[in-house]
Order: C-alpha cells, then sequence, then structure tokens
C-alpha cells in the first residue's frame, strides 16, 4: 500500500468518518464478472420461493456458465449478491453471534 493512499483515506475519514470512506468509489474497470453474476442470479432469486428450485453456489455458477459463457470462481456469486443486497447491521449481527455461540458449543462439546 502506498503512504499516498493512506493519507488520502486519512484525509477524507477526518472530513466525514466512515461515510466519506464508503462514499469513494475506487478507480479502475468496472467488475465485469460481478455483474455478470448478478444479471443471471438476480432475476432467479426473485422468482416466488414455491417455484424455485434450492439455489446452492454451484448450481448458481452453472448456471451463469450456461447462460453467459462465463466461468467464475466459487466466491464471486456470494460477494456480488452482497453488494447488490447488504444484510441489514442487525442481520449481521445476529449471523455473527449464531456462528459465534456455534463454535464455543463445538468446543465445549469437544472438551468434555
Amino acid at each position: 500500500m502506498r503512504e499516498d493512499t493512506v493519507r488520502l483515506w486519512r484525509s477524507d475519514f477526518s472530513r466525514g468518518g466512515t461515510d466519506a470512506l464508503k462514499a469513494s468509489v475506487a478507480p479502475g474497470p468496472s467488475s465485469v464478472k460481478s455483474e455478470t453474476a448478478l444479471r443471471v442470479v438476480a432475476p432467479l432469486l426473485e422468482e416466488p420461493v414455491a417455484n424455485r428450485p434450492n439455489w446452492t453456489i454451484a448450481r448458481m455458477r452453472a448456471e451463469i456458465e450456461t447462460r453467459e459463457g462465463a466461468t467464475i470462481s466459487r466466491s464471486q456469486p456470494s460477494k456480488a449478491l452482497r453488494k447488490k443486497f447488504p444484510l441489514p447491521a442487525a442481520a449481521a449481527h445476529a449471523e455473527r453471534a449464531a456462528n459465534c455461540q456455534r463454535g464455543r458449543s463445538d468446543r465445549l462439546a469437544s472438551a468434555t
């Protein structure tokens, strides 16, 4: 990381806090693979739940490759969906808490 980058971030933060850091757009090309993933996956997930199959990451990747001819990594659909449909803060907190609780109970079970 360059010193100039850190200076820029510190300047943005001092002017507007974390909101200013989130508002700044990093230069560079658009995320082609994320856009491709969202173009295919978003309509699939918007279908009524009763009529749609369970979409796993592997199935999503296969569908993206079938429809768009693009191969993407296993993490790409998840990253794209998190950008488009971020978890509300309360839900994200509850999810982390549940994961922590699961981790604790696993450790307790293995210790006994």
